[in-house]
């Protein structure tokens, strides 16, 4: 689960065109204003189109995203196969898991990875290089996503690997999906809870 003062902080910079007036201190938590924004995307993600930048679709976006990220890095260091964990996300709730289909009750493998290298696998998420393209910039001007870098298999994907890019992450050109700020930079989440730009 992400922390809403954060999120709300990101959501700013980024300038979406809806974001709903939020009190940290006050009783209606980031989720319930979140609500109030949200938008169906219809069976199989077939309404989704390029559309203003929204704070629904960031927020998903960013989930999703962050999402990818811990399921690619949970595979490299469990040894898992990436076909054999999925996800889902709770955009209300700033909140994703990630889980193993068909796991044994003690957690096999993911239970050997927190315990043995915890540490690491934290390390691996703040990384640079883990949030880079194999492709190099292959991806970086049209979308921030390919299979080389933060699409998985779609028996893994909640959302058939849509709103997805690496620039909500680190930084870089708008999500395709996002008509406001097309072509043009958006500052990364790890960006702006880190103190600035990291690339």
């Amino acid at each position: 689960q992400l922390k809403p003062e954060l999120v709300y902080e990101w959501l700013q910079k980024v300038g979406v065109t809806d974001l709903p007036t939020w009190n940290p201190a006050g009783k209606i938590a980031l989720g319930g204003a979140l609500i109030q924004t949200s938008e169906p995307f219809g069976r199989y993600f077939s309404g989704l189109h390029p559309r203003e930048a929204s704070t629904y679709r960031y927020v998903y976006t960013l989930l999703h995203s962050y999402a990818h990220l811990f399921t690619k890095t949970v595979a490299e260091l469990s040894g898992l196969d990436i076909g054999s964990l999925g996800e889902y996300l709770f955009p209300a709730d700033l909140a994703f898991v990630v889980y193993r289909n068909g796991t044994t009750m003690d957690l096999g493998n993911l239970s050997s990875l927190w315990r043995n290298e915890n540490n690491r696998f934290l390390a691996l998420l703040l990384e640079p290089a883990s949030h880079r393209c194999n492709s190099g910039s292959l991806c970086d001007f049209s979308g921030g996503a390919c299979p080389d870098c933060i699409m998985v298999p779609e028996t893994t994907c909640v959302a058939q690997n849509q709103l997805l890019s690496r620039a909500v992450l680190r930084g870089g050109l708008a999500p395709r999906e996002d008509l406001t700020h097309k072509a043009q930079r958006i500052p990364g989440f790890f960006e702006v809870t880190n103190g600035g730009p990291a690339y």
